[in-house]
C-alpha cells in the first residue's frame, strides 16, 4: 500500500531495486539470535532475552561487529568472542531461516525489468544465504558490511551501488525494514519503501507482491 505521497519518486525513471536482507529478502530473526547465542554460550554467558526487543532489534539490524560490541560491553573477552565469530560457520543456522512471502514471485517478475540490488550489513555470511534459497541469481550485484568502511546507516552502501551502476540517485529505490534502512536512505538521497513496519515513511508495503501496482508492472 502507499501510505504517503512520495512527490520525488517517479516510478518511471527506477532503474535499480535494491534490498535490505535480513527482514526483508527473509525472516532470520530466529537465526541470528541463535548465532549469537552460540557464540555467548562459547564464552559462557546466558542467551540473549527475546523479550529484550531492543536487543533482539540490535541483533538483527546490526553487523556482528557491532552486536557484540553491545553484548560484550566492558568484557574483556570481546576480541575473543569478535574472532570466534568470524570463524564460525553460519551454514548451520540457516535451518531457521524462511523466506519472506512473494520473494522468488516478485523477484522473477522484476528481474526483466529493473537491475536487482543487495545493500546489507551482513557480511560474509550473505552469499551462501543467498545461494541457500536459490536467489543469487536474481542479484547483479551486492555490497555487504566487507564492502565498506562504516556500517548502516553510513550511505556507503547505496551510493556504491549508483556508482557500480553509474545511475543518477532517483533511478535508485532502496527496501528496508528498519529505521537503519530508512536512515541509510535517507543519508544516499535515495528513494525508500518501508516492508511490513511502520517507520514513517511515505510508502510502505505488507507484502511484497504489492511491488506490482505500485511500479504498474
Amino acid at each position: 500500500m502507499i501510505s504517503g505521497v512520495a512527490p520525488i519518486l517517479n516510478f518511471n525513471k527506477v532503474r535499480v531495486i535494491i534490498y535490505d536482507c535480513d527482514g526483508v529478502l527473509c525472516d532470520s530473526t530466529k537465526a541470528n539470535l541463535k548465532f549469537y547465542n552460540h557464540i555467548l554460550k562459547e564464552f559462557g554467558k546466558p542467551p540473549i532475552n527475546e523479550g529484550n526487543q531492543k536487543l533482539v532489534n540490535i541483533a538483527q539490524t546490526r553487523t556482528t561487529k557491532e552486536v557484540l560490541e553491545v553484548i560484550f560491553l566492558g568484557d574483556p573477552t570481546l576480541e575473543e568472542a569478535q574472532k570466534f565469530s568470524r570463524e564460525t560457520n553460519y551454514d548451520p543456522f540457516h535451518k531457521w531461516m524462511n523466506l519472506e512471502p512473494g520473494i522468488p514471485e516478485i523477484l522473477e517478475i522484476l528481474q526483466n525489468k529493473y537491475i536487482l540490488s543487495i545493500a546489507t550489513n551482513r557480511g560474509k555470511s550473505l552469499v551462501k544465504v543467498l545461494t541457500h534459497f536459490n536467489l543469487n541469481r536474481f542479484f547483479d550485484y551486492w555490497v555487504t558490511s566487507l564492502d565498506v568502511n562504516a556500517p548502516k546507516p553510513h550511505p556507503d552502501y547505496l551510493l556504491k551501488i549508483i556508482r557500480h551502476f553509474n545511475i543518477a540517485k532517483e533511478e535508485a529505490l532502496y527496501i528496508g525494514d528498519s529505521r537503519v534502512d530508512r536512515e541509510t536512505s535517507r543519508e544516499a538521497g535515495v528513494n525508500f519503501i518501508a516492508y511490513k513496519n511502520n517507520l514513517d515513511t511515505p510508502m510502505e508495503i505488507h507484502n511484497h507482491l504489492e511491488l506490482r501496482s505500485m511500479l504498474g508492472i
